[in-house]
């Protein structure tokens, strides 16, 4: 339900991710949030991105109990080096 609001009411496409990899993505500063859902479990995350190099990862779970718990490391490149 979620994720069929994002799509249809914020227009924002939706990354599939798998947990354990390590991934590059090259996203808008024009958009200054994002969608990244774990593809085998369908948890939701939102990334945002801020003034400078702000960077923020929320996981969002409706009715979920507090586990599992996720772990993340952002690395972050800003255009011309």
């Amino acid at each position: 339900m979620l994720l069929e609001h994002i799509d249809a009411e914020h227009t924002r496409p939706i990354i599939l991710v798998r947990y354990g990899r390590v991934w590059s993505l090259s996203l808008p500063l024009a958009r200054c949030w994002h969608v990244l859902v774990k593809q085998e479990r369908r948890a939701v995350f939102l990334l945002t991105l801020g003034p400078g190099a702000a960077v923020s990862l929320v996981c969002m779970r409706a009715n979920a109990a507090v586990m599992p718990r996720y772990m993340c490391r952002i690395a972050l490149e800003l255009p011309g080096g």
